[in-house]
């Protein structure tokens, strides 16, 4: 969650003439509403799609081994890590997956990675239906 300071919003004029106590305070104020309006704007951004998915669906664990958290309420978590399932260069939502660093590792293991392409494809399934339900909330 995004955190205010408390700290003044303008600092104590260096040089030239200071500012006046009500221009001041208005701007102060001014500052104020803007600062508070970016921080509801923080608090309220949709968390990103491969986050949601793995909450929703796998309440935060890793889809590939099921044994780590990756991710919370709050976004990923330190340690997890996008696996860009088909290479580097492929990295559309529908070829990546949020999993934990030991399996990201352990993924370009060709033996490993074998065993867990129905882990992929299983979370791939749950991907295009947030995916298709985004697209419905556009046009409903």
């Amino acid at each position: 969650m995004f955190q205010q300071t408390e700290l003044p919003l303008l600092p104590a004029p260096v040089g030239g003439r200071p500012i006046e106590d009500p221009d001041r305070n208005r701007i102060e104020r001014t500052l104020g509403f803007l600062s508070a309006g970016v921080a509801a704007i923080l608090d309220n951004l949709p968390l990103p799609l491969h986050v949601r998915v793995t909450l929703e669906r796998r309440a935060g664990w890793c889809p590939c081994c099921q044994q780590a958290k990756v991710c919370d309420g709050n976004g990923k978590l330190p340690g997890a890590e996008f696996d860009h399932w088909y290479g580097r260069n492929r990295n559309s939502a529908d070829e990546t997956w949020l999993v934990c660093s030991s399996c990201n590792r352990e993924l370009e293991v060709p033996a490993f990675k074998a065993t867990m392409r129905t882990n992929f494809y299983a979370y791939q399934a749950a991907v295009l239906i947030f995916m298709a339900d985004a697209q419905r909330d556009l046009f409903d």
